[in-house]
């Protein structure tokens, strides 16, 4: 909403932020954004309040209706949603609302809602550290490939290829072929440390063993040099287990498998999804390797740990794959 104050400048205020407005002009669709507004307010004040669960609903209908919208409001819902479906651990609804964050804070909006939740956007490399580029193949995840690729940006490019290798990772996780995109030439080096990153995480399921071999070492060089708490530990470590497992080597196969079990080790809390995984990976290794029983108690812990976790046969097929 524009207003004008008493000394004439002019003020933008985001939806969510109006109860009501006068005004001596005739707006015909006025009591339709205020009706608006309100579950604007209603959606954001709920998540303010740790209540996803009642506010994704509301933001699902609003970001219907702001979709490929470039402003605050617009900002206000996409992470709204993308919040909300963090929270349910709706990992593959989360990455359409992801990218539009991120499309609309690279094209310089800002807004001050949610300032008191916990940051959900690393902001060196825009990525969502809760959004490793791992899925459980389910039926659905095929959609969630195809919405990826008809995805626009909007004339991002960056944000572009984000979209792109999301879908190329879902495609691998299906077994299809899978078209990797570049990061974009054009971009800036600030713009290439989340495309890069992601790229490494690609590299390590790559269909060549060359190139897997190549991405080994290069995990392994950027673990060495990262804090073992943080996020990209979690999604390097992941990589690097995954990778290891596919080499040829019973003892490159076992250090693999430490490797994922350093991912709920050290990140349980922080990485419930990536984790679960981790877990999953490990004793379907140990499975491999002749190893029953082991991979049995990892199969234990991970329906003590996370119970409802999608890998799991309740909530998904299997996630099993590895490319060896």
């Amino acid at each position: 909403v524009e207003i004008r104050s008493t000394s004439g400048a002019t003020h933008l205020v985001r939806w969510d932020q109006v109860r009501d407005v006068q005004t001596d002009r005739h707006e015909p669709l006025l009591p339709q954004m205020l009706e608006r507004a309100e579950r604007l307010w209603r959606a954001r004040s709920r998540l303010e309040r740790y209540d996803a669960a009642f506010a994704e609903p509301l933001f699902i209908r609003l970001f219907e209706q702001y979709r490929g919208q470039t402003h605050e409001t617009a900002l206000v819902v996409a992470e709204g949603l993308l919040r909300c479906r963090l929270e349910s651990g709706e990992n593959d609804g989360a990455l359409i609302p992801w990218l539009e964050t991120v499309r609309i804070r690279r094209a310089g909006i800002a807004q001050t809602a949610y300032v008191t939740l916990p940051p959900v956007i690393d902001d060196d490399t825009f990525l969502a550290p809760s959004l490793a580029p791992f899925f459980v193949p389910t039926r659905s995840l095929v959609s969630v490939a195809r919405e990826l690729e008809m995805y626009d940006a909007r004339g991002d490019a960056v944000v572009a290829a984000f979209a792109q290798l999301y879908s190329d990772a879902i495609r691998r996780t299906l077994g299809q072929d899978s078209i990797t995109i570049p990061a974009p030439a054009v971009a800036p080096p600030a713009d290439q440390r989340g495309l890069m990153l992601l790229g490494l995480m690609l590299s390590s399921d790559d269909p060549n063993a060359d190139v897997r071999a190549t991405t080994r070492s290069e995990l392994e060089r950027r673990l060495m040099d990262l804090d073992a708490t943080s996020w990209q530990d979690a999604w390097l470590r992941s990589a690097y287990g995954r990778a290891l497992i596919a080499s040829q080597g019973v003892g490159r196969q076992q250090l693999g498998i430490v490797q994922l079990i350093h991912v709920p080790a050290r990140h349980a809390t922080t990485q419930p999804y990536l984790a679960g995984l981790a877990l999953d990976w490990a004793a379907a290794a140990l499975e491999t390797l002749g190893d029953a029983d082991g991979a049995a108690r990892l199969r234990a812990e991970l329906d003590r740990k996370y119970p409802g976790h999608p890998v799991r046969p309740a909530g998904g097929e299997s996630s099993r794959r590895i490319r060896s």
